[in-house]
């Protein structure tokens, strides 16, 4: 049987890994994770990552989903994430946000692994800021400043720290006691100081921002950040538009997916309904950065946007990697779906 190779032995036996959210963030480390967005962009860029786009259903108010298929054939990547947003499971104990993602076999489209994705959502997501500010940023970047307070905010910092030396990090929340924990956990994580402040221009005067949030309006003003500072902004909804259109429009912007961006990305949907820009404003994919094919900073007085949407390309290398490192420590658990047999 022509079959991937690190899906070898759960073919032979008819099984199916079942990896929960603690067994991904065990094996996902921050680095590692960092290097497959690499990966999955250029794959994307390159053209050869044919991934279908994202398809979102509202299920009641407050309550949807959204289906991300792909298939990566340079990586033997291949299967779907289900992202659901509740916001009612507040009431019932449960994260309002949840991701699964099925993994399959390319050569026989066996499925080889269920994994809990909520973390390998947020990680991945983190390690694709990360390396939007490697690619963008200006090389004495030190200070960092964040809008959010949530698990991809505080992901998004410890990434950061893998791709430069971090002085000094400012955090913003509109709620004082959120902020006030995640910088305090924060500082304990990174051993260096985590500032929440009470003003909302605080962190945009660092070197390096990063929004992660789900705000509906800009949580910055574009007169608020300095010349040479690099901006990312990680929300991934039509209706969440993180940064000011006159940022957009005023500076370098590069993207994960350029139909991605125009299609999804709230404050592109925003500037372009405005007549602010047209599409032409996207500089260039990261994609097309890291294969040399494009431009990213100029100059050290530019200021670069990166404004990632998610690509499900990031999730199939991000779980498959997960799945190679489950199999070679034994971790998980494993059904057959055939016959209901489950093994440990």
């Amino acid at each position: 049987m022509d079959t991937s190779a690190p899906y070898a032995q759960l073919l032979e036996r008819g099984e199916t890994l079942v990896l929960s959210d603690r067994d991904v963030a065990r094996l996902l480390s921050p680095a590692a994770c960092i290097e497959q967005q690499a990966v999955a962009f250029r794959e994307f860029s390159a053209g050869r990552a044919p991934i279908a786009p994202r398809v979102r259903l509202g299920v009641t108010a407050g309550a949807a989903g959204s289906f991300m298929p792909g298939w990566a054939p340079g990586v033997d990547g291949f299967g779907c994430k289900v992202l659901t947003r509740y916001l009612g499971n507040r009431e019932r104990g449960l994260p309002t946000v949840l991701a699964t993602m099925i993994l399959l076999d390319p050569a026989t489209g066996f499925p080889v692994a269920c994994l809990s994705a909520t973390y390998l959502t947020n990680a991945r997501t983190a390690a694709a800021a990360a390396l939007g500010v490697r690619v963008l940023r200006r090389a004495d970047a030190v200070t960092v400043g964040v809008y959010g307070s949530g698990a991809v905010a505080r992901l998004c910092v410890e990434a950061l720290a893998h791709v430069m030396l971090i002085s000094t990090v400012t955090i913003y929340s509109p709620s004082p006691s959120h902020r006030e924990t995640a910088a305090l956990e924060l500082t304990e994580q990174l051993g260096r100081p985590v500032t929440a402040v009470s003003s909302a221009d605080g962190p945009a005067v660092a070197d390096v921002v990063i929004a992660a949030t789900t705000s509906s309006r800009p949580v910055l003003d574009a007169a608020w950040l300095r010349r040479g500072s690099t901006v990312v902004s990680v929300a991934s909804r039509p209706d969440v538009v993180e940064l000011p259109v006159e940022a957009l429009a005023a500076n370098t912007l590069v993207v994960d997916s350029r139909e991605a961006a125009l299609g999804e990305a709230g404050e592109l949907l925003a500037g372009l309904a405005a007549g602010a820009f047209g599409p032409d404003v996207i500089r260039a994919e990261l994609g097309d950065i890291l294969l040399g094919r494009a431009a990213g900073r100029t100059s050290d007085d530019e200021i670069c946007l990166f404004k990632s949407n998610g690509l499900a390309v990031q999730d199939l290398v991000t779980a498959r990697a997960v799945v190679e490192a489950a199999l070679r420590e034994d971790a998980g658990v494993r059904i057959s779906l055939q016959n209901g047999r489950t093994t440990c």
